[in-house]
């Protein structure tokens, strides 16, 4: 990834990952200013992720473009790499020209970050919204966490214009956190009943056009042991 990025700036790199799945923090390990919010979750997945535990993301089939030659699927995994520093909700990144708020925002993981730039009226979610199923599946997620998290974001909708979620589209409108909302506390409400048999399953569900990919364990308020960290891909 650094040689990529070097082809785009000579500045100085400052990397503050949303939150720390494998595939937010692969590429960790080659820069030395990393920013990490201080829990044990974060801690644990500094350790890097043997292939085992991400291989189902490393098929023929999981790359929108040919992967590498010589790219062995069998033997993917990632880095070990240590934060330089910790941060917390409300911190600001200067950048010189711009300043960005660091949002501690957990539901997705413990340690879900959404970035802000108030000047810009600019809005990065990473995981806690991109623009199709949301992920609130795994035992590191708690579904109230990321209810509160939404509404905070609600609050502060008026003053961003776009959002950048770490998936699929690049930009949505702020007005999605809205929905968001709504569509989450119907999730929650009586009015979606589950099958006792689904325990543990991926249930996909659709509310009023928000996908959210879950789990009944989730719905009930459960939540894994986070202290030994979660790759995106663990199951219950």
């Amino acid at each position: 990834m650094k040689p990529i990025i070097k082809k785009i700036t000579n500045l100085p790199i400052i990397v503050v990952n949303s939150h720390t799945h494998f595939d937010h923090v692969g590429g960790n390990w080659e820069f030395s200013d990393v920013r990490a919010i201080d829990t044990s979750y974060t801690k644990a997945n500094m350790n890097g992720f043997e292939h085992k535990r991400i291989a189902q993301d490393f098929t023929a089939n999981s790359f929108c473009i040919e992967p590498p030659k010589n790219t062995d699927l069998t033997n993917i995994y990632t880095k070990k790499w240590k934060a330089s520093s910790y941060i917390k909700n409300g911190d600001i990144i200067d950048l010189g020209n711009r300043k960005i708020e660091i949002l501690h925002v957990p539901g997705h993981t413990p340690d879900a970050l959404a970035l802000l730039d108030k000047e810009q009226r600019l809005l990065f979610t990473g995981d806690t919204y991109y623009d199709a199923e949301l992920w609130l599946y795994v035992p590191e997620t708690n579904l109230e966490d990321y209810q509160n998290s939404i509404e905070r974001l609600v609050e502060i909708e008026s003053e961003v214009d776009y959002i950048f979620g770490a998936h699929r589209t690049v930009r949505v409108d702020s007005g999605v956190l809205i929905k968001i909302k709504q569509a989450l506390l119907k999730l929650r409400s009586t009015e979606y009943v589950f099958d006792k048999n689904d325990d543990g399953k991926q249930l996909f569900i659709t509310i009023d056009g928000i996908d959210f990919v879950t789990a009944l364990p989730v719905i009930e308020g459960k939540q894994g042991d986070t202290s030994k960290g979660g790759s995106g891909y663990d199951t219950w």
